[in-house]
């Protein structure tokens, strides 16, 4: 096969199947067979025809004829290549030295003096300007391994690679990355990947033959159905298609008919971690049709019974394969379609060949079926809402499948918002298969918000009584305590803060409750307290009747005084006469030698009358009278006053 992309309508509409190919079922590969060239003919390299390759122009095809050895001649025979045009017709004779036409007997390589005498199902492979057949190969001293021709007219051998742990090498298929797909047994339940070192092949034919250029991968290709793994009997050959998407497989041999026998067509994905197990790495190639032995559709009818007795016996068996869109590239004459797969006759007398030729057409009407998550609900875990990434909404989004006839890994994808509001929104599913089917369903997410807002008080404050037995919540010594409660909300930005602090504080101690509120109506309480303390003393001020009493003639004179007090807190504040005292005693001193110089003076009350009298010691300075007031609060706060009346000495 060349590596070349399948035509762009059957790549825009290639797709996986889910289900195998049965009657009622939707088929996303179909193929149809058009029919045999050459149909059971002799065309000159059907002698145990093995393979089928081309390149852009050319078929190449491997047989293994028997070796023998004419009289008084070398030995002749044996397994060999061709290469023939396109424009040749495949059922028309064709002998190695025809215009175009370039052979390679095993017998002209290195190949046979290392005991090698079989090739198996071939593939062509184009890198870095270079061009390669590679042939399987068995029977040598370096045990089964991969041969390198050049992909030209030349078919120069270039050396050979051991597969390794295989126990066999009869096929090859070469993916569009440039691994080879192989198998090693005759029961092949998965297929070994190797990867070439194809810039290390040499140019020409090498002294040592044998190149290290074939590592093992550990990242097997897998076959697989509705039902689990697939085995498969007698591996005859592989290809993949152009765009690596799907991988062919033809099994068969001669004798009674296995249950596998046929061809396969399956369509590659990688593999999951459980898929791949214990390799860490794999390609799953999911079974999406089959041939069937009988007329009609994808029909590949052949008669493996052998009856060596009877020399018109079938014994036909299933060989190589090959992709090849001759639809599109009409040059080939009687041939079309894509798929080319020998069939071959093994006559008692003569080999006969078939080469069948089937038609791909990749169809895929139906829409992938889609199942909604449940609706879910979710808290608010951010400012309005919750973030599509929320770990919440994780069982959410992965809630949704699709299944899909033939695509085994339908995209899905969303309407979801990155940020979900508070409230109910629609989600929009939307499930699309490889041929851009798509059907949507609808699930919702309800973001809820039950979460109070944290709330911090203010610590307890202490203020100053203003007036009227308390303070206003106005006043500004208030101001810090009552802006001083935070809160926060995690769906919210902008919580409501309020209290119940009253527009008038009495003194003492007034508990004062803050409350939070978010936009869902949580809300969040928290108390302090407001102490409104009254440390300042009244204001109080005395005036008397009367400053100086004249003449002194030892009469009692009737004084009277008026006391203002006032409180910043109190209004009801109160007053008492605290003393009346003289500066000089009641008699002697040459003051008349009277007593009682102050009368009616109630001390501890809030009297406001008494008499003094007028009369000073003969020898002193004049007599002084003083006359002291307390004002008191309800706080107890106080203060005094005096005032002083005069008996003077002189006029």
């Amino acid at each position: 096969m060349a590596r070349r992309r399948l035509p762009h309508a059957l790549v825009s509409a290639a797709v996986v199947a889910l289900a195998p190919s049965s009657v009622g079922a939707q088929v996303c590969t179909q193929h149809t067979y058009l029919g045999n060239r050459p149909d059971e003919g002799n065309p000159g390299w059907h002698s145990e025809a093995q393979g089928l390759a081309h390149d852009a122009d050319n078929w190449y095809v491997s047989q293994n004829p028997g070796f023998f050895l004419p009289p008084g001649g070398p030995i002749q025979g044996g397994p060999q290549l061709w290469r023939i045009p396109v424009t040749h017709d495949l059922a028309d004779g064709v002998d190695c030295g025809d215009a175009g036409v370039s052979c390679k007997r095993l017998l002209d390589t290195p190949l046979f003096g290392l005991g090698y005498n079989h090739y198996g199902d071939i593939d062509f492979f184009q890198t870095g300007g270079r061009s390669f057949l590679v042939v399987p190969i068995e029977g040598g001293d370096s045990g089964p391994a991969m041969a390198f021709f050049r992909g030209d007219e030349t078919l120069e051998f270039l050396g050979l690679a051991p597969v390794g742990p295989q126990g066999k090498s009869g096929w090859v298929a070469v993916d569009p990355a440039g691994d080879l797909v192989s198998s090693g047994s005759p029961m092949a339940d998965h297929f070994n990947r190797f990867h070439v070192e194809w810039a290390a092949i040499p140019e020409h034919t090498p002294p040592d033959p044998v190149l290290p250029v074939l590592t093992m991968l550990d990242a097997p290709l897998l076959p697989r159905d509705e039902a689990g793994p697939l085995e498969f009997e007698h591996p005859q050959g592989g290809e993949f298609s152009d765009d690596g998407q799907l991988f062919y497989f033809a099994n068969g041999f001669i004798g009674d008919s296995g249950p596998s026998w046929g061809l396969h067509v399956f369509r590659n994905r990688p593999g999951t971690a459980a898929e791949c197990a214990p390799s860490p790495t794999c390609t799953v190639a999911r079974r999406i049709e089959r041939s069937h032995n009988g007329p009609g559709g994808f029909a590949f009818e052949f008669d493996s019974e052998c009856d060596t007795l009877d020399p018109f016996d079938r014994c036909e068996e299933a060989e190589g394969l090959t992709f090849w869109d001759l639809d599109a590239d009409p040059r080939a004459p009687n041939v079309g379609g894509q798929l080319h797969a020998i069939l071959l006759d093994n006559d008692f007398s003569e080999d006969d060949v078939y080469v069948k030729h089937y038609r791909l057409a990749l169809e895929d009407p139906e829409a992938p079926a889609i199942t909604c998550p449940a609706d879910a609900s979710a808290e608010c875990s951010v400012t309005g809402g919750v973030g599509a990434g929320d770990p919440q909404l994780g069982p959410f989004f992965a809630g949704v499948s699709a299944t899909d006839t033939c695509d085994e890994q339908v995209s899905i994808g969303s309407d979801a918002p990155s940020l979900f509001p508070l409230g109910s929104t629609p989600v929009s599913f939307t499930a699309t298969d490889d041929a851009g089917n798509a059907s949507s369903c609808l699930a919702h997410v309800a973001v809820v918000d039950t979460t109070t807002p944290a709330l911090a008080c203010p610590a307890p404050a202490t203020v100053e009584c203003t007036g009227g037995g308390g303070i206003a919540a106005t006043d500004p010594q208030l101001a810090p305590f009552l802006a001083g409660a935070s809160a926060s909300d995690v769906c919210d930005g902008s919580v409501s803060l309020s209290n119940d602090a009253p527009a008038f504080l009495p003194l003492g101690v007034t508990p004062v409750t803050f409350t939070a509120a978010d936009d869902s109506a949580n809300a969040a309480t928290c108390a302090s307290a407001v102490t409104v303390a009254d440390t300042a003393a009244p204001q109080i001020s005395v005036t008397l009747s009367a400053d100086a009493l004249w003449p002194p003639n030892h009469r009692l004179v009737p004084v009277t005084a008026t006391v203002a007090v006032t409180d910043r807190c109190d209004p009801a504040v109160s007053f008492q006469l605290v003393s009346v005292t003289s500066n000089e005693p009641d008699d002697g001193l040459g003051d008349g030698d009277t007593t009682g110089d102050v009368q009616g003076a109630a001390a501890g009350t809030p009297d406001t009358s008494f008499l003094l009298r007028a009369e000073r010691s003969g020898g002193g300075g004049g007599r002084i009278y003083t006359i002291v007031y307390r004002a008191t609060d309800g706080s107890g706060n106080s203060s005094l006053a005096a005032a002083l009346v005069q008996v003077p000495r002189h006029r």
